[in-house]
């Protein structure tokens, strides 16, 4: 049960921290983890007013710790860009739509591009006849 209450207190930062009208630069960076724990703080006394006080810490506990895990996580990824960190990678078999289509006409299937496709206006182009 402390867990599912630290996930709705990470929640509910998340959504708080979608309505609020901050500045884009305390939305992103390094300011960003300083301002969700801020927020989690207040989250979790606002929630002690309504909640015991150790509901309330963990409220505000689970939302500094998904806070922390994505700025860890960021930091991690671009210091070891390769390292696997859990993500599907089957997720364009899956969403066949994100994968890259390619930027011309193939040829006979074989993965060779026409280059007078390349570049070439298509549709309602006034330069089609060009």
């Amino acid at each position: 049960m402390p867990s599912a209450i630290g996930a709705a207190g990470a929640l509910g930062l998340d959504v708080v921290m979608g309505f609020l009208p901050l500045p884009p630069a305390l939305k992103t960076g390094p300011m960003r983890t300083v301002v969700k724990i801020a927020g989690a703080v207040g989250i979790g006394m606002l929630a002690s007013t309504f909640v015991k006080r150790s509901t309330a810490e963990q409220i505000a506990a689970g939302a500094i710790t998904v806070a922390l895990y994505d700025t860890l996580k960021g930091m991690l990824q671009v210091a070891m860009p390769t390292l696997q960190l859990g993500e599907n990678e089957d997720i364009f078999t899956e969403y066949p739509s994100l994968a890259y289509a390619g930027a011309g006409q193939t040829v006979d299937g074989m993965g060779v591009y026409d280059a007078e496709e390349m570049g070439m206006y298509v549709g309602d182009s006034p330069f089609e006849d060009q």
